[in-house]
């Protein structure tokens, strides 16, 4: 039985929505949890397909296969990557980061770079827990993000916006990617779970209206919110967008972040799937 990964934040619904609604079969298992969960249980087999963090990919290019056309990317502001902060982002030297995203913390080293940051660890729950208290800003990341927007005080600088204005590009937070053993001993099955998704996501492509009306539910936020959220985010790693990628690649390498990347053209064999 296959077993397919799936982000346990909204962002993903427009990918996996046709299957939770039982609009496209799915007989086998979908594996919900964040980030970084995912990326440890597609590391160790523990789920054929699913996605992975950017960065993650980057660094384990030798055990993961690309899986396109899927990403997430954002497009400017999207509000659920932010840093928030009590002063000017210049003056940050100390940051509270959640161990459950990867690509936003090095997406956050490269921009900030030149600050000297220290980076600590706290637990993902609200931005009241003190986090603030003890560091310049916070990183806020995911369907918390979301739900904080409006009630964040202070500066607030979304990180796919700086992103976006630094190189004129999308940044891509998550891709689609297979572990290399399991493509090498089930070539078949693999193809056969790509379709589901390529399925479900035509489907949400195509029934918007309840992919929306099912985030808003989810995060008790409005339909008009939701809207703009997903106006701002974009599915498949077309050209332009992988071009992008790739220079997020080449300023983690630049900065030890991770090793060089330098094809992810759908037809090179050493990072395709099917």
């Amino acid at each position: 039985m296959g077993r397919l990964g799936c982000l346990s934040y909204v962002n993903v619904l427009p990918i996996y929505q046709g299957i939770l609604h039982g609009a496209v079969s799915w007989s086998g298992e979908l594996v919900c949890a964040p980030p970084q969960t995912l990326n440890r249980k597609l590391l160790e087999g523990e789920i054929h397909i699913g996605p992975v963090s950017s960065i993650e990919f980057a660094r384990h290019q030798g055990d993961l296969v690309l899986v396109p056309p899927f990403c997430i990317a954002s497009t400017g502001d999207v509000s659920s990557v932010t840093l928030c902060s009590r002063v000017p982002l210049g003056d940050i030297r100390s940051v509270a980061v959640p161990g459950t995203s990867a690509t936003s913390i090095a997406l956050l080293k490269i921009l900030l770079s030149d600050n000297g940051l220290l980076f600590e660890a706290y637990d993902p729950g609200s931005v009241s827990d003190g986090a603030l208290e003890r560091a310049d800003a916070v990183l806020r990341i995911g369907d918390p993000a979301l739900r904080e927007a409006a009630l964040q005080e202070g500066y607030s600088y979304d990180l796919g916006g700086l992103w976006q204005e630094r190189i004129g590009a999308p940044m891509v937070y998550c891709l689609w990617a297979a572990h290399r053993d399991f493509l090498e001993k089930a070539p078949e099955q693999a193809g056969e779970m790509k379709g589901i998704l390529e399925a479900s996501h035509y489907w949400g492509k195509s029934h918007m209206g309840e992919v929306i009306a099912s985030a808003s539910r989810r995060l008790g936020l409005n339909r008009q919110a939701m809207e703009r959220y997903f106006r701002g985010l974009t599915y498949t790693l077309a050209p332009e967008i992988a071009e992008g990628l790739l220079r997020f690649f080449s300023e983690a390498a630049s900065l030890g972040l991770c090793p060089d990347v330098r094809d992810l053209s759908p037809g090179d064999p050493h990072h395709c799937a099917v």
